[in-house]
C-alpha cells in the first residue's frame, strides 16, 4: 500500500455509525451534505470543512466529558 492510500482525508466525517441520514444544505455554496448526528436543530448551516460546527457524535457528547 502506498503514503498515499494511507493518507487521512482532512475532511470531517459527518456520517458515523449507523443512525438514520438527514440532510444540510451550506446557504453560501448550496453544497447539500449528509450528517446523522441526533443532535442538529439547523438543517441550513455550512460544512464544517468550510467553517460550520463539527456535528456531535452519539455517545462521546461533550457535556459527558
Amino acid at each position: 500500500m502506498t503514503k498515499e492510500a494511507l493518507a487521512v482525508s482532512p475532511k470531517v466525517r459527518t456520517v458515523i455509525g449507523s443512525r438514520p441520514l438527514h440532510t444540510h444544505s451550506d446557504p453560501e455554496t448550496n453544497e447539500k451534505w449528509a450528517c446523522n448526528s441526533p443532535y442538529c436543530s439547523e438543517l441550513e448551516m455550512a460544512h464544517p470543512d468550510n467553517g460550520g460546527p463539527a456535528p456531535i457524535v452519539q455517545g462521546y457528547e461533550p457535556w459527558r466529558r
